[in-house]
């Protein structure tokens, strides 16, 4: 593994994206834990990856070798998964489940609609890449106190959006819900905050309060079907949130071993599970609907309590992982951003 991982940067990754599988295996899952818990954990677990993009943003030689690396990235991932997702869709509907029903022209979708049929979560990599060329673009041409001005002003839009029905093409607008979030990232990059710091222990004191302010005061957010609370629940409280967890989370350390054999406490080690489906978590996010659709098709008619069929589900699709991102990591590495599809500088 390359020293330059931080294992509790990957540890937070892996934490979304275990969360955000649970919501797509039952959405009324968490609410079903604790009514109310839904909302806060949808406050801040996409905006999360928006941040935690933004701590790894760079500009590379020039705008051509920064588009060729986010395309490599995020949108060959998108095009690959996508087609795949629905190659599952239709052998499941198939052989599995042939009451359902499957159409191929739902593989188009993505270039003309919001919504589309199996591979809904990849709506993500889109906005992230759009995130992406918006803040290259300020960075390059406007000094850091006016693009943090331009942005804050660049946040109302998906408001304004939603006063008028406005529904942008490509989802633009989740865009600029998003860019808030990456400029923080990019904010505590520059800052080196990601650092050890003495400081770092009130990280673990000041988290449990934070998760119970946005328990008890996050509003119902979904980025990608328009619905925001005000201004307050959906970037202050979030960021708040978000900035909590990375403070806890630079406590956390697993055992490596250093130049000479022994066995040490680091930052840079991987810590397990969480921190590998959190260092691959593009791969998850691109494969988790590939094990529920036909999952849900095989216990459409299982005869258990809701919540123990979403946790059954969730343990499958997981433990499912574990097999395929390094199926996807040897067989397609050009496609799932572990190596550059199109050449890079």
């Amino acid at each position: 593994m390359s020293k330059k991982r931080l294992g509790f940067i990957d540890f937070m990754k892996g934490l979304c994206i275990m969360l955000i599988v649970m919501h797509h295996t039952d959405v009324k899952f968490f609410d079903a834990v604790a009514p109310g818990l839904d909302n806060a954990l949808q406050s801040f677990r996409v905006p999360m990856y928006y941040f935690l993009s933004g701590l790894f943003f760079k500009t590379y030689t020039g705008f051509g070798n920064f588009l060729r690396r986010k395309v490599n990235n995020l949108i060959i991932p998108f095009v690959f998964f996508h087609i795949v997702g629905y190659l599952v869709a239709a052998i499941t509907f198939h052989f599995i489940h042939p009451g359902g029903t499957f159409n191929w022209h739902g593989i188009f979708m993505p270039l003309t609609q919001r919504w589309w049929s199996y591979t809904i979560p990849l709506w993500f990599l889109i906005s992230l890449f759009e995130v992406n060329i918006i803040y290259y673009a300020l960075s390059k041409f406007m000094p850091s106190t006016w693009r943090t001005a331009l942005i804050i002003v660049l946040s109302f839009i998906p408001y304004i959006f939603t006063r008028y029905s406005i529904t942008p093409p490509l989802m633009i607008d989740t865009a600029f819900v998003g860019l808030p979030f990456f400029t923080l990232g990019t904010t505590i990059k520059g800052h080196d905050l990601l650092k050890p710091a003495r400081y770092d222990k009130w990280g673990i004191a000041v988290f449990p309060a934070a998760a119970i302010i946005i328990y008890l005061f996050a509003g119902h957010i979904d980025i990608l079907i328009q619905q925001y609370p005000n201004y307050g629940q959906l970037y202050v409280l979030p960021m708040t949130a978000i900035l909590a967890l990375l403070w806890a989370c630079k406590n956390l350390r697993w055992w490596r071993r250093d130049e000479h054999g022994s066995l040490t406490a680091s930052a840079y080690a991987r810590i397990p599970v969480i921190g590998y489906i959190g260092q691959f978590s593009l791969i998850v996010l691109g494969t988790h609907d590939l094990i529920l659709t036909p999952l849900d098709a095989i216990m459409a008619d299982a005869q258990m309590p809701a919540t123990t069929m979403a946790l059954v589900k969730w343990g499958i699709t997981m433990a499912a992982m574990f097999v395929i991102i390094p199926v996807m990591v040897k067989l397609f590495p050009k496609f799932t951003a572990q190596s550059p599809l199109i050449p890079v500088d």
